[in-house]
């Protein structure tokens, strides 16, 4: 059976994070009532290297790799997320990029990512053992609309073949899961007994704060789950 390495990440909101908080007897500024868009970026770090995750509007001509960019520090098997607040009532349109926190080699980066209010980003830093790279990759959260399910996407390391096994009907589907891609949802009735890899190991992403109802991107390599996190 595969059991999470690390069963449910809570996001870390670091520095750089918007929205706040105020009392009854607080009046917000004009600048706080103003910057109601915000946009969620959760960055998720496979590698066995420390990393550093950088951001920036794309109108700002500065390098993306500047110092004054820098929202992740020196990650590590980790998922952080930070939050981008603006006013204006147009999409916010940025650049991403990673870098190796102690070579300062370039991992990639994604220019010009259209970004809407509400909206959530997975952003994962990954190893093609194959190709001897590091890459950089961005998708959209994707939520659950079914209170009784759990939805989940898959991340993996390797193609891979996942079947899930309907208990009441006893039907199984196959799906190829390509290396480096977020499969499309899939909708299972548990955590545990419905989810294989390769039709062999069973995948239990069950753990604390687990909860039908929602969407979970499991990130998966050969051997184990190393992260299962909620899709907000």
């Amino acid at each position: 059976m595969m059991r999470p390495a690390l069963t449910i990440f809570v996001s870390l909101c670091i520095a750089g994070c918007g929205g706040g908080s105020s009392s009854s007897d607080q009046t917000p500024s004009q600048d706080e009532q103003a910057a109601t868009r915000q946009v969620k970026f959760e960055f998720v770090n496979t590698t066995d290297d420390a990393t550093d995750f950088f951001l920036k509007d794309a109108s700002n001509e500065a390098s993306l790799f500047d110092e004054s960019n820098k929202v992740v520090m020196n990650s590590e098997k980790a998922i952080n997320q930070h939050t981008v607040s603006w006013s204006t009532p147009t999409p916010l349109t940025v650049d991403i990029g990673a870098l190796e926190t102690n070579s300062l080699s370039e991992i990639g980066k994604i220019e010009d990512l259209v970004t809407n209010t509400g909206e959530s980003y997975w952003l994962i830093a990954w190893e093609d053992t194959e190709l001897g790279e590091t890459l950089f990759v961005a998708e959209r959260h994707e939520k659950l609309d079914n209170e009784d399910q759990y939805g989940i996407r898959i991340f993996s390391l390797q193609d891979i073949e996942i079947n899930i096994i309907k208990p009441t009907t006893g039907v199984m589907s196959n799906s190829q899961i390509k290396k480096g891609q977020i499969s499309e949802q899939k909708i299972l009735g548990s955590c545990i007994g419905e989810l294989f890899m390769n039709n062999q190991a069973t995948i239990d992403f069950c753990g604390d704060g687990v909860t039908p109802g929602k969407s979970y991107l499991l990130v998966i390599d050969e051997e184990s789950v190393l992260f299962a996190a909620e899709e907000k």
